[in-house]
């Protein structure tokens, strides 16, 4: 996901397939750069524009705005959703920056079939080594 969306936003999404749903358990995002800062994004300069991160439904209107309105700009933003936990790490080219967020087991995180998880890049992030986003779950199968 380390592409330019300055000029036109990038949307990266997760689509239930219609047949049953997901049970989202966590997600996990990984950010590498030459170095990790909290008030950077990656090695950058706090984004002007940001990351969206919501679910959204068959209509791609939002239904949970993962972020609160308030688009991931820093590196320590991450943490702000959900209490995420951030992992700063060396690598041999540069620092690794790993999020965990982990759905409370006692709350169900259910995404319906035809929702999606969509992540929105509206500035360049082509200069990161790497940022990816993985998720977690459970698909279950409609009976």
């Amino acid at each position: 996901m380390n592409v330019n969306g300055s000029t036109t936003p990038r949307t990266f999404m997760y689509t239930v397939p219609g047949n049953g749903h997901l049970m989202l358990v966590g997600v996990n995002v990984v950010v590498m750069d030459t170095a990790v800062s909290p008030d950077n994004f990656g090695n950058r300069a706090e984004l002007g524009n940001g990351v969206l991160v919501d679910m959204c439904d068959e209509q791609g209107v939002t239904q949970i705005d993962v972020t609160d309105g308030s688009p991931v700009v820093r590196n320590a933003d991450w943490a702000a959703i959900d209490g995420g936990v951030l992992s700063r790490l060396p690598g041999a080219t540069g620092e690794l920056l790993a999020v965990r967020w982990t759905a409370d087991p006692k709350i169900d995180v259910n995404l319906p079939g035809g929702w999606s998880f969509r992540m929105v890049v509206r500035d360049d992030l082509s200069s990161l080594a790497l940022f990816r986003t993985f998720l977690k779950g459970r698909f279950v199968h409609n009976p």
